[in-house]
């Protein structure tokens, strides 16, 4: 009777392990899915998420360069002026 008992303790044991066991398992495969879920939408949304940053840095970009052409198109200005008021100067000297 009591090597019985000791079975029945024993087997509650060994089932109880294999039940926590499989449920630190199950968990795992779900923590899995839902890795693979976001990954998955993350691969989607990669092209789209590149294009958008390409026009934005091209945007960027090319605000940048009509700045940079407007400022040397004033400071050419500004030096033909400059040019000119000299020029104009030396004819009324002479």
């Amino acid at each position: 009777m009591k090597k019985k008992q000791e079975q029945e303790a024993e087997l509650k044991e060994k089932r109880v392990a294999f039940e926590k066991e499989f449920a630190e398992r199950e968990q795992k495969v779900k923590e899995s899915e839902n890795e693979l879920a976001t990954l998955r939408l993350q691969s989607e949304q990669f092209e789209q998420k590149i294009e958008e940053a390409v026009k934005k840095a091209e945007a960027d970009k090319e605000k940048q360069l009509q700045m940079l052409f407007k400022y040397e198109k004033d400071l050419k200005a500004i030096e033909s002026s400059g040019k000119m008021q000299v020029v104009e100067r030396e004819k009324i000297k002479e």
